[in-house]
């Protein structure tokens, strides 16, 4: 990080920076620090700033492809529907002529938005977020329509917990595939955030937060989609301190799904439970197939629930589930629902 800096300051010092991508050269071009009478800002402050924008906003995003993957690769219906509301949008426009301007929106509020809500909902980079109120400083809350005051230098933590609570997240009309007992909650269910995916069960607002807490860095979720209560869905922390890069990690993680699923689809990788040779040897669609599939699937699920764990991020540790990229049209694991 010393040696970045001291780098990119001399870049920004000669003229040399060219701007464009180059976070940590903007960072001291634009912050004043190089102007020898300014002593509000030092050194450190650029660095904090610099190291929060590469874990942050880098591990966070990447682990979400990550899980976003597996999870599609386990839901054919789900990715058949990602892929077929990307080439709506597209239109087999070449990549050149995609636009931030004309295609995002589009993207945030159909089938690329609901997978990544519905993998944020269920493996959330930070599991714990931490809160607390300045010393010497409590902070009134309301709470169910009662005032609560919270003591001066008290430590909060925003708990995920919320994303699996059923009292705020109900079972679509339409899922029909609870098989193996499963919780819905704790099931990948993309379409749950399709306003067409009507509900069943009560739902219920508690508006514990006032609008006034809420941070400026914009909107978790489309308005074209489902609707959290507030306080249920906090993939990006909430209030004035929330995350501040979420649109630019919503736009990153929107337009890997539109780059790779208008080409592939992703599978499971079942080397270890057949050879290439032996899959091409099995009928297309048959059931031998798909019981290999199956049991890829059974230890991607088994992995994903019980050996991701959370040091800082979340994220998968001592465990690994392959996954191969196969042109569209030449998958070899797709079956009639």
């Amino acid at each position: 990080m010393d040696e970045l800096y001291e780098l990119k300051k001399s870049e920004v010092a000669s003229g040399d920076s060219r701007g464009g991508m180059d976070l940590f050269g903007a960072l001291i071009k634009e912050s004043g620090i190089l102007d020898k009478k300014n002593e509000n800002l030092q050194k450190s402050d650029l660095l904090g700033n610099a190291f929060v924008l590469m874990l942050a906003g880098h591990e966070t995003t990447a682990n979400t492809l990550h899980f976003s993957m597996i999870y599609l690769a386990m839901n054919w219906a789900s990715q058949k529907r990602l892929q077929d509301d990307i080439e709506n949008i597209f239109q087999q426009r070449p990549l050149s002529e995609w636009s931030y301007e004309h295609d995002f929106a589009k993207l945030f509020g159909g089938m690329a938005a609901a997978v990544m809500n519905e993998v944020l909902r269920l493996m959330q980079p930070i599991v714990n977020i931490p809160k607390s109120t300045a010393p010497g400083r409590p902070q009134q809350i309301t709470l169910d329509g009662q005032q609560h005051t919270i003591p001066g230098g008290t430590h909060i933590y925003l708990s995920c917990a919320v994303h699996r609570n059923p009292k705020y997240w109900p079972t679509p009309q339409d899922a029909s595939d609870n098989t193996d007992n499963t919780s819905d909650v704790n099931r990948f269910r993309p379409e749950r955030w399709l306003v067409s995916s009507k509900t069943v069960g009560e739902f219920v607002d508690i508006n514990y937060d006032d609008e006034e807490l809420r941070g400026p860095s914009g909107e978790d979720t489309s308005s074209q989609l489902f609707k959290p209560v507030k306080g249920s869905y906090i993939p990006f922390s909430d209030g004035f301190r929330s995350c501040i890069g979420r649109r630019f990690a919503q736009v990153e993680m929107l337009a890997v799904f539109a780059v790779i699923f208008s080409q592939y689809s992703v599978e499971l990788a079942v080397d270890d439970f057949a050879s290439d040779e032996e899959i091409e040897r099995m009928p297309k669609g048959g059931r031998q197939r798909q019981e290999v599939y199956k049991k890829a699937c059974d230890r991607a699920n088994r992995l994903v629930r019980e050996e991701a764990t959370s040091i800082i991020t979340l994220q998968l540790r001592g465990a690994s589930v392959p996954i191969r990229l196969a042109r569209k049209g030449e998958e070899r694991f797709v079956f009639e629902e």
